[in-house]
């Protein structure tokens, strides 16, 4: 009886290491599986790194030219090229709380006419704006902004000369030379404004900024006595308080009001305008104004159609009158200049780059 007890459980013993061999081999391949799965690497997708950073180039070359022979109505050959090169580089934070905005404007331009020996200055302008701001709400930001904006080169009030004959083409170019009156130069004059206050976005497309502490400086290093006059400063002999000889330089502290537009109604079409109102504290009555427009119109890929108005006023701006008695005899006194106003009108070739929003 016992030998048979023996053998039930030796069978019994050998069913189950059978059936316990049989569900290893399967855990064992659910195992592998499992490890496997495990052990493939997790795809990640990762996220695009904002865009901080935008920046552009826009830029344009134009050229004119009018050719007479025999015209009865009169007039002269003329030749003119213009450039103009506008860049930006814009900086936001990923939270939207800082912003820094770079921008630099240059323009230059000569034209030559038959009846001047002389190249002629139509445009010369730079100008530079940094501003950084620290938002306060939606709409508001504190801002602090810095201008300078001057030219590169000489301009000229050109007189006529008076020429006799047999002079050589030599010398009637010098007669020309010796007639003109200077009316700027290199850095004559230069603004520097350096503004704190607040900025009003309420559209992506204008931008008002209030500063009622606004510090700057005009500055006119040429040593001519009647450029310098021209531009509020005091002439060289009257001004024996710098140990040098003269200041070159005029500091004013006031409140501004600047206000940019910038419209985009297409890709071919785009308006830009800024208008800045300096009212100086220093000087009872002293303030200046400055609004200048940009039109510009693709007519073809790289073709344009763009025209420029540039308003200035500034009340400490003066100019040379000659003024005659009753008795003919002339005198030269200085007088407000008033309103200036400049327009252009061109049409040639445009080429933009901008960077690409990712």
């Amino acid at each position: 009886m016992k030998k048979l007890y023996v053998a039930i459980a030796l069978a019994a013993l050998t069913l189950s290491a059978q059936a316990q061999d049989g569900l290893t081999a399967s855990q064992k391949a659910a195992a592998a599986a499992a490890s496997t799965i495990q052990a493939t690497p997790e795809t990640v997708v990762a996220k695009p790194k904002p865009q901080l950073w935008s920046h552009g180039v826009k830029s344009s070359i134009n050229f004119g030219q009018t050719c007479l022979v025999n015209w009865a109505a009169g007039g002269y050959n003329s030749y003119t090229l213009k450039g103009y090169i506008d860049g930006h580089s814009n900086f936001k934070s990923e939270d939207g709380q800082h912003f820094w905005n770079n921008r630099l404007q240059i323009d230059y331009g000569m034209m030559y006419t038959a009846d001047k020996p002389l190249l002629q200055k139509t445009d010369d302008r730079i100008y530079l704006e940094s501003k950084w701001g620290y938002r306060l709400s939606k709409q508001w930001y504190f801002a602090t902004d810095l201008g300078f904006k001057t030219q590169f080169a000489k301009g000229w009030d050109y007189k006529t000369p008076t020429i006799s004959d047999g002079l050589s083409k030599k010398e009637i170019t010098q007669a020309w030379k010796d007639a003109r009156v200077l009316k700027s130069a290199g850095l004559s004059p230069a603004y520097l404004d350096l503004a704190f206050g607040i900025e009003y976005n309420p559209w992506d497309w204008l931008s008002m900024n209030i500063s009622p502490l606004t510090g700057s400086m005009v500055a006119v290093s040429y040593d001519d006595d009647v450029l310098r006059k021209n531009y509020g400063m005091p002439a060289i002999t009257d001004d024996a308080d710098n140990i040098l000889g003269y200041k070159s330089y005029r500091m004013e502290l006031g409140a501004r009001l600047k206000a940019d537009v910038k419209v985009v109604v297409n890709k071919s079409f785009s308006y830009t305008s800024q208008f800045i109102y300096f009212q100086n504290y220093m000087r009872n009555w002293n303030h200046r104004v400055t609004w200048d427009n940009r039109i510009e119109w693709k007519l073809l890929k790289y073709f344009a159609l763009c025209l420029n108005t540039s308003l200035l006023y500034d009340s400490l701006v003066m100019k040379n009158v000659d003024k005659v008695d009753d008795l003919g005899n002339k005198t030269t006194i200085s007088v407000r200049r008033g309103v200036q106003f400049m327009e252009s009108l061109t049409f040639g070739f445009s080429y933009s780059i901008e960077s690409k929003k990712k």
